[in-house]
């Protein structure tokens, strides 16, 4: 399936802040805070492109993969407990 102008555009507006948070010198969690409100559009593009589609917008767009793993990092820290979520059961008893 071929990827709408649509898709292209969300993926290149988030490469673009990324490059910008990342030129910076921001790690995960601040790229994570400052990207917030890209997480519905990176979403809605995940849910509508195909695999095939998904390897050539990180092929074309770095920043956009980069975000893709900083949140799959930031995830893996949250279920291994390195991050702590408030509210969650084994949050309290540490």
């Amino acid at each position: 399936m071929a990827l709408t102008a649509d898709q292209r555009w969300i993926a290149e507006k988030i490469d673009s802040r990324m490059q910008k948070l990342l030129r910076a010198g921001k790690d995960d969690r601040s790229i994570f805070t400052a990207m917030a409100d890209h997480m519905p559009k990176l979403k809605q593009l995940l849910d509508t492109a195909d695999l095939a589609g998904l390897d050539e917008l990180t092929r074309k767009f770095p920043g956009a993969y980069r975000y893709v793993k900083v949140l799959e990092a930031l995830a893996g820290d949250i279920r291994s407990g390195a991050i702590p979520v408030p509210g969650r059961i084994d949050a309290l008893t540490q």
